[in-house]
């Protein structure tokens, strides 16, 4: 009978074919897997089933970037997705940083040039220097910005607790108890 129960529990912590338990755990409120469709699978904190695995996901939230699409696997039953959220802030900072940091570049660059053609000395070689110098710090922020922009997702096989975590009926079948508790 005890051998038939867990045997009942194990099944029902499978799912059906075709769908991974998910547990969704993000850095933010409110974050959502969203199938490439425009359904809203699940909201974080969330642990469930998801089924579809032959689409595209990504990760919406508000206040941060849309991540990049990713599949989820019927080969891994149970995984976890964690979520870093990139900000707009720091993709507006990246850009600026980028082109700024550029424009300064060339624009110290042609300082020069145009101060050893016309073999001048003064601001205009001192302006040429100082741009040289901030340009590529400028730049460097900028693609430093541009790193913490990108919301990241890390989908990972979740270990397996001996309980059954999820939401979903499971009216015609048994909870998983641990064995320790026997």
């Amino acid at each position: 009978m005890l051998a038939g129960a867990l045997v009942m529990a194990v099944l029902a912590a499978e799912g059906a074919p075709g769908e991974t338990f998910v547990h969704l755990d993000a850095d933010a409120l409110a974050v959502r897997l969203v199938r490439a469709g425009g359904e809203t699978v699940c909201t974080s904190p969330c642990d469930q089933w998801v089924g579809g695995l032959d689409s595209a996901f990504h990760i919406l939230g508000e206040g941060m970037l849309p991540s990049a699409s990713f599949r989820l696997s019927a080969t891994q039953p149970q995984v976890d997705v964690k979520v870093t959220p990139g900000n707009f802030g720091s993709g507006e900072a990246a850009m600026y940083g980028i082109v700024l940091g550029s424009f300064s570049f060339l624009t110290g660059a042609t300082f020069l040039v145009v101060a050893a053609a016309l073999q001048l000395s003064g601001a205009l070689v001192v302006a040429g220097v100082v741009l040289l110098i901030v340009g590529p710090a400028l730049f460097v922020l900028g693609l430093m910005a541009a790193r913490n922009a990108v919301t990241r997702v890390e989908v990972t096989p979740r270990a397996r607790s001996g309980v059954l975590e999820q939401n979903r009926d499971l009216s015609d079948s048994v909870a998983v108890v641990p064995l320790w508790r026997f």
